[in-house]
């Protein structure tokens, strides 16, 4: 999917160059003039680009099909050879039907030297072509037409195929994967068609003004390589931070509502879920407001919020995932006291502890961060941090430094000291005594909490 998603930047640097350095040459210069053969090269360019786009979403529609109608089969259909194929069939069509078609435009001798549009196209070229010129137009016609039926055709069929799926298999994966990588294609592909249908109708009727084919042609050759990355973005955003909602909303009613999940390990557990809808709400909804109103600023206030909500992601994720490890610890190696040891009321005490040490700790690190002035309004980094307020602060910073290294090792330091020290005590328990349920437990909850205790440490390190 994504090796053909590589073939749409592509095309769409094509279609840019194609129009751009000839609309900034004639600001320069202040001189509207193209030579023949430059607008000659332009209109290959054009119908290149736009060519392409359908072609490339139209083998993308074929590859959505082949992953949620036959799942199975994608690695045998869409093999590396069978995938270089489409790829030089998609370029090898669209390269012959162009120049195909602007071969047959080309003349020696014009008759006329006024471009209707505001770029260089095939319909604009004819229009300066002495003689006659209808096998130009019955092949541009023919072209059109093939090129617009069989793209519609393989698109009616392939989402007909992916909506029954959809709707007969009761398959969340199937409709997961639908719904991610669909959407974004589909609107791509409408946005692509609807420019394109209005282009081709302004130029069969003489009745549209000048001004209209402008405007229409401007808005096809502008609009779909400025949104089409901007679309996919927004869309795999609102879509990532929609799973993300989703699935962990679902984890927090399943453990709310299952009684036999009132137990202290899946209390704890039940922190997670809070904590990264916590993390998730930090940065999605600021990426997703950027992307529409095309302003990458933020307000001092909105960055000193994203902040707090980042660093108390972060924090809450180590503490809780160590509260986790120390569960872990006594359910394993102390079974029998388990029930004294976490009881409800010590359970309450912990998970108190937790978020008391979580806010007390974050929030006294950005209340040293707060000034009513700053001196710089660059953010260095995606999303705003403690780091990246500091670099706009005034004056001396180095309290500020101090209390955010020391709880920096306070936490990593704890955290480490604590999962080390119970996976330690963990596996001497489980090589010691050879019992089958203590091994089978570990199994079970420690291999995934280690993984994600060590996930969270790695980008901790990183960032």
């Amino acid at each position: 999917m994504h090796i053909l998603l590589f073939n749409m930047p592509v095309n769409d640097i094509v279609g840019s160059s194609a129009l751009f350095p000839q609309i900034l040459t004639s600001m320069l210069s202040q001189n509207k003039l193209i030579t023949y053969s430059a607008c000659y090269v332009q209109a290959f360019l054009i119908h290149l680009y736009g060519t392409g786009s359908f072609l490339i979403l139209t083998a993308m529609a074929y590859d959505r099909y082949i992953a949620i109608c036959c799942p199975l089969k994608y690695n045998s259909i869409m093999s590396p050879k069978t995938l270089l194929r489409i790829i030089i069939t998609v370029w090898s069509i669209d390269f012959s039907l162009v120049g195909l078609l602007l071969g047959l435009s080309y003349r020696d001798k014009i008759c006329s030297t006024k471009i209707v549009d505001f770029f260089c196209n095939n319909p604009g070229l004819m229009r300066l072509v002495c003689g006659d010129i209808r096998f130009n137009n019955y092949y541009g016609l023919s072209y059109t037409a093939v090129q617009h039926f069989i793209t519609l055709f393989i698109m009616f069929f392939t989402y007909i195929q992916i909506l029954i799926t959809c709707i007969s298999k009761k398959q969340s994966d199937a409709k997961s994967k639908a719904i991610q990588t669909c959407g974004t294609h589909l609107v791509v592909y409408l946005f692509l068609e609807f420019c394109t249908l209005f282009a081709v109708i302004s130029h069969r009727f003489d009745n549209v003004s000048q001004q209209m084919r402008m405007i229409v042609g401007s808005f096809m050759m502008i609009f779909p390589p400025f949104f089409n990355p901007l679309i996919y973005v927004f869309i795999l955003g609102a879509l990532t931070y929609c799973a993300i909602l989703f699935f962990n909303m679902t984890l927090l009613l399943t453990i709310a509502l299952n009684q036999k999940l009132h137990k202290p390990m899946h209390i704890l557990l039940f922190n997670m879920p809070v904590n990264d809808i916590i993390g998730a709400s930090a940065f999605f909804p600021q990426v997703i407001s950027s992307i529409l109103s095309q302003n990458r600023s933020i307000t001092y206030i909105s960055c000193y919020v994203q902040t707090f909500l980042t660093h108390l992601y972060g924090a809450g994720a180590l503490l809780i995932l160590t509260a986790m490890a120390y569960d872990r610890y006594i359910a394993i190696c102390h079974p029998l006291k388990y029930n004294t040891w976490m009881s409800p009321n010590n359970l309450l005490k912990i998970i108190i502890a937790i978020w008391t040490l979580d806010f007390t700790l974050i929030g006294v690190l950005l209340a040293l961060s707060y000034r009513q002035e700053i001196c710089n309004t660059k953010i260095v980094d995606t999303f705003c941090n403690n780091p990246s307020l500091m670099k706009l602060i005034c004056g001396d910073i180095s309290l500020n430094n101090y209390y955010g290294l020391l709880i920096t090792i306070f936490l990593q330091g704890l955290s480490l000291l604590i999962v080390i020290f119970t996976y330690i005590q963990i596996l001497i328990t489980c090589i010691f005594k050879r019992q089958f349920d203590v091994k089978s437990k570990a199994l079970q909850t420690c291999g995934t909490h280690l993984v994600v205790f060590l996930c969270v440490e790695f980008n901790a390190f990183l960032l």
